[in-house]
């Protein structure tokens, strides 16, 4: 399949949701609620793909797992450029496709949504490692990932 735009993957029309709008509201409840369930292998697999300083990057994984089969199947280089040539360009036509559809919904982030529907009010979320699910002020959510990192900076 040729993909010549990233129209093909562009986003349905949807109606601008203002910050009191009910489905920007369940939205925002609807995220709260996932960080409050994540379990521990759920934490895991968000903390493996979301990464952090000195890492491969989300699609920087793909290429890691690309090296892995490359050794394992003992590729020579011609099949390794194959390999890594249409991997980094599905990886480039993603990017370009995801960035497209970030900048046409405008749309605000989790955090500051959650921060400016709840403000003043504790929400009960996952606190961060070794925390579990507490019941947290709204300016201290940060989702599971970035609780992650400020956990390691702290230590």
């Amino acid at each position: 399949m040729n993909i010549f735009s990233s129209l093909f993957f562009a986003l349905p029309d949807r109606p601008l949701l203002s910050a009191y709008h009910g489905s920007y509201r369940k939205q925002a409840i609807e995220v709260v609620h996932l960080s409050g369930r994540l379990d521990d292998a759920a934490k895991v697999i968000a903390e493996y793909w979301a990464d952090g300083p000195r890492s491969a990057t989300p699609p920087g994984h793909w290429n890691v797992i690309a090296q892995e089969i490359s050794r394992r199947d003992g590729h020579s280089i011609d099949d390794d450029v194959k390999m890594l040539f249409i991997l980094g360009n599905a990886l480039m036509d993603a990017a370009i496709a995801v960035w497209d559809c970030k900048r046409v919904a405008d749309s605000i982030r989790p955090v500051s949504a959650i921060r400016f529907l709840f403000a003043g009010k504790p929400i009960r979320a996952w606190a961060g490692p070794g925390m579990g699910t507490q019941l947290i002020d709204e300016r201290l959510w940060r989702g599971s990932v970035k609780a992650l990192y400020r956990q390691r900076q702290l230590r």
